[in-house]
């Protein structure tokens, strides 16, 4: 055997085992890619969690732990009387608003002479005298008298809270709702002369759509003869807003107001002058004798 020979037969059996071993060095060369690539995705998860909650990998103290200790243990404690406390409908507002509203009237030896119900309901004022005949001009939470507030101020009466009970206090002449009782003879009202035709009246009155911003505000009252308005207590540049609580709206025909009031014997006119909302009762039509 020549030495080439030689030298081929003693290489053989090491090309072999490095034919042998190479798909296992690939393997495990795989495995080191992944564990890497793995080992990259978490490092930069981490860091993309860092800046999106820097709080979150904060190292906790142990008086945070002991802390959150309780809370875990009140969750495991249910309170389940929520689901029947819980009023997802405010009717407890509702209802208390009504009741507000439908207060009955007071026996206090108190005159509420007038009324400003502004925009807001902050804004809203009535004037008042006291047992002692002072006159007071009183917002809404201030004191009339030893444990009598102003409550509420609406355009025709005020809600007082009387030793925190409510009552109602209304205007000389006013019509007590839910059929309440006539008001009295010597209430003021503002009763129309007998001469006084009160469709021609407004037939005689100009009335133009008045805006307050965007929103319609009601018909002003213009081109009006200012003697024949004072007896209704009216002026000119008045906005009327609403009649017997049903608010004007841009729709309506102004010329439809005459039949009304031809067909009521009194009604309630809510009007704006100056920035005040006022009330307005008229006593319509002839006496009978």
């Amino acid at each position: 055997m020549s030495a080439a020979e030689a030298q081929i037969s003693e290489n053989a059996p090491t090309a072999d085992r490095q034919q042998e071993a190479a798909p296992a060095l690939r393997r495990a060369a795989f495995g080191a890619e992944l564990a890497l690539a793995v080992l990259l995705a978490i490092i930069l998860a981490r860091l993309i969690w860092t800046f999106a909650a820097p709080d979150a990998f904060a190292p906790q103290t142990s008086s945070a732990l002991s802390s959150a200790q309780p809370a875990m243990q009140a969750r495991g404690a249910q309170d389940w009387s929520v689901l029947w406390r819980f009023d997802p409908f405010n009717r407890s507002a509702v209802a208390g608003t009504a009741q507000v509203e439908d207060a009955p009237e007071t026996t206090l030896n108190l005159k509420l002479n007038g009324v400003r119900a502004g925009f807001k309901r902050a804004d809203g004022v009535a004037y008042v005298t006291l047992p002692d005949n002072t006159q007071g001009a009183f917002r809404e939470g201030e004191s009339l008298l030893d444990g009598v507030t102003l409550e509420r101020v609406f355009p025709d009466r005020v809600i007082i809270r009387r030793n925190g009970v409510p009552e109602s206090l209304y205007l000389d002449g006013g019509r007590k709702p839910f059929g309440g009782q006539a008001a009295s003879a010597d209430s003021e009202r503002v009763q129309a002369p007998r001469t006084v035709d009160v469709g021609g009246l407004l037939g005689s009155v100009s009335l133009a759509p008045a805006f307050e911003g965007a929103r319609f505000q009601g018909f002003r009252i213009e081109s009006a003869d200012a003697a024949l308005l004072g007896q209704y207590q009216l002026r000119n540049g008045d906005v009327l807003e609403s009649v017997d609580g049903q608010r004007l709206t841009q729709d309506g025909d102004p010329a439809a107001l005459a039949q009304l009031f031809e067909q009521q014997g009194e009604i309630e006119l809510t009007i704006s002058r100056d920035g005040d909302r006022l009330t307005r009762r008229i006593q319509l039509g002839d006496e009978t004798e």
